[in-house]
C-alpha cells in the first residue's frame, strides 16, 4: 500500500483545500492535507516537518503567499512549493520562482493542478537523488583526503633490555600522548583496546623472546574513548655495541578502515538510488560483444544477476511490436558508433508491459576498444501519468459540459482568441469546424442591451492590469437569451504589461430562471401573507413571535414591533396555556405535523378573543432554522352564537319537560323522535315505546287519514288549517 502524499495547503478557504485533495485523488494521487491559514499555524507545521507538497493560496487574511514561500525555503527548501491561487499575476509569479517557488497554477485552471503536481515531485525525488549521490560522491572524495591525510606514520625505536625508547612526533600523536610524557612499552599496552592486548602481548614477548621482528594490527582506545586502528612493523637489529633493538613504524589506518567501510555503503547508496530512480547502468564493448549490467539493470529486465549478458537476451524481452526497431537500432549504432536515445517497450514473462528509456554514450576504454556507456530507465508510471493526463484532460472537458462551463484565452492586441474549448463553442453557438470566432464575431453574439457594459468591463480590466468578473446576456441566431457569468484574469509579460486574459463562461441562464421564479414566488407569498383576511404569523421554536400579518395584529392589538418582544405563551389566555404548549411539544418532537386548537387570546386591552389556530411546523432548509406557522380564525362570534343556543335550548328544555301539556316533537316523515313525560301521563306509554313510532299512534282511528291528508298538504304548501 502506498504511503499518502503529505500536503501542506496553505488556504483561508476549506473548500479550496477539500476540492484540491478530491481533483488530486481523483487522479489517484492519495494525500493527506494539513490546511493553515496563518503564520503560527504554518511556522508549527514547517517546525514539526514530514511534509512532500507545499499548495500556497497568495492572498491570506493575515499574510500573503510571498512571505510563506520565504519561511518554507527557510525551513525545508527541498518540499516543492506551488501557488494554487485565482490572484497570482505574472510579476508576483516570477518573483516567487526567482525566490524558489516550483510552479503556480490557478484557481480557473486546476486542469493544470496535477500535472504540476506530478512534475514538482518528480523533480524533487530527482534533485534529492542528485544530492544524494552529489553527497555520497563528496563524502567519498572526502573520506580519501581524510584517509590520506591521516594516514600519518610514526616511527619508534625500542631497546627490550634496558626498556628504552623512542617515538617520533607522530607517534605521540597517534597514541594521544603529550610529547613530554617519557615512551614505555607499558604506555604503548596503556592504549591498546582490551579486546586486542593479548595479541599485542603475545607479539612483543615472541619479539623480545626470539629477537625477530612482528607485523600486528591492532585498535587503541584513546581517553575520550575514541577508537583508532594501527599498524604496527618492526624489525629487530644490533646496534654498535651489539644490543638487540627493534625499530619500527607505528601507522595509523583508522581512516583507511573507515574508508573501506564507507566504501562498502557507497556501493549499497548507488545500488540503492538506482532501484529507488529504476534507472540501471550499462557498459557494452562492441569488438567483444561483452556487456555490463548493474543489479537495478537485470531487475528492470526481471534476469537473474547472474551469468553473461547477451544481446539475443534484450531482443527477446523486447516487445514483439518493438522487436523490428530495437534490432535495427543495435545494428546502425554499431555500426556508425553514435549516441542513441531511444523508447521501447518490454514484454515480461507475465504478460505485462514496461516502458523503457535507453540512452547510449560512445567512449574507448582503457584497452582502447570502442565501447557504450548509458542507462536503462523504467519509465512506465510516467506513461502512464501521460495517459492520466489526457484522460484528465477528457474528464476537464466533461466536467465542462456538465457545468455548463467553458474556458477561453485571448489575446489583448487584436482581441483575438488562442483557446476557446469545446464547451465555450456549445454555449456561445458557433461551430468549432468554422474556425475560431473573430472579435467582432464574439461582440455580436454579446445582447444588444449588454454590449456596451461588456466592452467597457473588458476595456477597464485592460487598463487596470486586473481580474473581471461580471453577468451579461447573449443573443443566439434565432432569438434564444442565455445569461453568462465571465471570470478573466490577466496574464503579463517580464516588463508587467498585459499581454491576454485567461477565464471561463458559465451558463447561468436555469439559475437565473430559478431565481426570478424565486422571486416571484416570495413575492407572491408576501403579497398573500400581508393581504390574507386572516389572520398569520410566525414564531421560532422557542414560541416566540418572528412575524405576522396586520388581521393578526388587529385582533390582538398589538403592532408587529411589540409582538416580536412577546412569546405565544404571553398572550394566551392562561387556562388554555398547558393544552396549547402540549401540542407544540409534540410537534416539535416529531409526533405531529400540525394540529387544530380553539383557545383565548388576551388581547392588549386585557379583553379575550377566541380563535381557532391551525398550526404547522416548517421544517429548516439551509443555514433557515425551522419555525411555526398558524393560520388564526376569530372564532368570538360563533363561540357566543353557541353560547346563546346552548341557554336557549337549555330554557326549552326545561319549559317542555315542566309542562303539563303533551308535547311532541316528529321529523317529516311524521316519526315521534321526543316526548315529554305529560304525554306519558295523558297517553299511558312510555318514552321508549313512542320515539320511532308515527304521529297516529296516539289518534283514533278515523283521524288518522285526516291526519296525514293535513300532514301531506302542509309539507307541500306549508298550509295549516284550523281543524288539524
Amino acid at each position: 500500500m502506498r504511503n499518502p502524499l503529505r500536503i501542506l495547503s496553505i488556504e483561508d478557504d476549506p473548500k479550496d483545500s477539500k476540492l484540491i485533495q478530491d481533483l488530486l485523488e481523483t487522479e489517484d494521487i492519495v494525500c493527506e492535507v494539513t490546511r493553515v491559514d496563518t503564520q503560527a499555524a504554518l511556522l508549527t507545521s514547517l517546525e514539526q516537518g514530514g511534509i512532500d507538497l507545499i499548495l500556497a493560496d497568495y492572498t491570506l487574511p493575515s499574510f500573503d503567499g510571498i512571505s510563506a514561500l520565504k519561511l518554507a525555503m527557510t525551513a525545508c527548501p527541498e518540499v516543492p512549493f506551488i501557488f494554487v491561487s485565482g490572484t497570482l499575476g505574472e510579476e508576483v509569479a516570477i518573483e516567487a520562482l526567482k525566490i524558489g517557488a516550483t510552479d503556480y497554477v490557478l484557481k480557473t485552471r486546476l486542469s493544470r493542478l496535477v500535472p504540476s503536481v506530478v512534475r514538482a515531485l518528480r523533480e524533487a525525488g530527482e534533485r534529492a537523488e542528485r544530492k544524494q549521490a552529489d553527497e555520497k560522491l563528496r563524502r567519498s572524495e572526502a573520506y580519501l583526503t581524510e584517509a590520506q591525510r591521516l594516514s600519518q606514520t610514526g616511527s619508534f625505536g625500542c631497546n627490550l633490555s634496558t626498556g628504552e625508547m623512542f617515538w617520533s612526533e607522530e607517534t605521540f600523536r597517534i597514541y594521544g600522548y603529550d610529547p613530554s610524557t617519557q615512551p614505555a612499552v607499558e604506555r604503548v599496552l596503556q592504549r591498546v583496546h582490551p579486546e586486542d592486548k593479548p595479541l599485542v602481548q603475545e607479539q612483543i614477548d615472541r619479539a623480545s623472546r626470539d629477537g625477530k621482528g612482528c607485523h600486528v594490527e591492532c585498535r587503541l582506545l584513546l581517553p575520550d574513548d575514541s577508537v583508532k586502528h594501527v599498524r604496527i612493523v618492526a624489525h629487530a637489529s644490533k646496534n654498535e655495541s651489539g644490543i638487540t633493538e627493534f625499530i619500527g613504524a607505528v601507522m595509523d589506518v583508522t581512516a583507511a578502515k573507515q574508508a573501506e567501510g564507507k566504501l562498502r555503503r557507497s556501493e549499497a547508496y548507488l545500488a540503492e538510488a538506482q532501484k529507488l530512480s529504476r534507472t540501471g547502468s550499462f557498459g557494452w564493448d562492441v569488438a567483444t560483444g561483452e556487456i555490463y549490467w548493474s543489479r537495478e539493470t537485470f531487475r528492470i529486465f526481471e534476469y537473474e544477476p547472474a551469468g553473461n549478458v547477451t544481446i539475443e537476451q534484450i531482443v527477446q524481452r523486447t516487445h514483439p511490436e518493438d522487436r523490428l526497431a530495437v534490432q535495427q537500432l543495435i545494428e546502425r549504432v554499431s555500426r556508425e558508433r553514435t549516441a542513441f536515445d531511444v523508447e521501447h517497450r518490454l514484454l515480461m514473462p507475465d504478460g505485462s508491459a514496461k516502458y523503457l528509456r535507453v540512452v547510449g554514450h560512445p567512449s574507448r576504454n582503457e584497452r582502447g576498444s570502442f565501447e557504450f556507456v548509458g542507462a536503462v530507465t523504467d519509465i512506465t508510471e510516467s506513461k502512464r501519468a501521460e495517459e492520466a493526463l489526457r484522460l484528465s484532460e477528457s474528464y476537464l472537458a466533461e466536467a465542462q459540459r456538465i457545468t455548463h462551463t467553458g474556458s477561453w484565452v485571448w489575446e489583448v492586441e487584436g482581441r483575438d482568441a488562442v483557446h476557446l474549448s469545446e464547451e465555450w463553442y456549445r454555449i456561445y453557438g458557433f461551430d468549432p469546424a468554422e474556425g475560431v470566432p473573430g472579435y467582432e464575431k464574439r461582440l455580436q453574439r454579446v445582447h444588444p442591451e449588454d454590449r456596451a457594459g461588456w466592452q467597457e468591463a473588458i476595456e477597464r480590466a485592460i487598463r487596470e492590469e486586473s481580474d473581471y468578473e461580471m453577468e451579461y446576456r447573449i443573443l443566439l441566431p434565432g432569438g434564444v437569451v442565455k445569461y453568462i457569468r465571465v471570470v478573466g484574469h490577466p496574464g503579463l509579460d517580464s516588463s508587467g504589461e498585459v499581454l491576454q486574459f485567461v477565464g471561463s463562461s458559465t451558463d447561468i441562464t436555469e439559475s437565473k430562471r430559478a431565481e426570478e421564479a424565486l422571486r416571484r414566488s416570495e413575492q407572491r407569498w408576501e403579497t398573500a401573507f400581508e393581504n390574507s383576511a386572516i389572520g398569520m404569523m410566525m414564531r421560532d421554536c422557542s414560541d416566540r413571535f418572528i412575524a405576522s400579518n396586520s388581521v393578526f395584529q388587529k385582533m390582538l392589538g398589538y403592532t408587529e414591533s411589540e409582538l416580536s418582544q412577546l412569546s405565544n405563551e404571553d398572550v394566551t389566555y392562561d387556562e388554555d396555556r398547558r393544552a396549547n404548549l402540549e401540542l407544540i411539544r409534540e410537534l416539535l418532537e416529531g409526533r405531529r405535523q400540525h394540529f387544530q386548537i380553539e383557545k383565548r387570546y388576551r388581547r392588549k386591552d386585557g379583553s379575550l378573543l377566541w380563535v381557532r389556530n391551525n398550526v404547522a411546523l416548517i421544517p429548516g432548509i439551509g443555514e433557515a432554522a425551522p419555525f411555526l406557522f398558524a393560520v388564526v380564525e376569530d372564532i368570538t362570534q360563533r363561540k357566543q352564537e353557541e353560547s346563546a343556543r346552548r341557554y336557549s335550548e337549555e330554557r326549552y328544555r326545561i319549559v317542555v319537560e315542566t309542562a303539563s301539556d303533551a308535547v311532541v316533537s316528529i321529523d317529516e316523515s311524521s316519526t315521534i323522535l321526543f316526548v315529554n313525560p305529560a304525554t306519558s301521563r295523558i297517553f299511558g306509554y312510555d318514552a321508549s315505546e313512542l320515539i320511532g313510532q308515527p304521529l297516529t299512534t296516539l289518534m283514533p282511528d278515523y283521524m288518522r287519514e285526516l291526519h296525514e291528508a293535513g300532514f301531506k298538504r302542509y309539507l307541500d304548501t306549508a298550509e295549516r288549517h284550523i281543524n288539524w
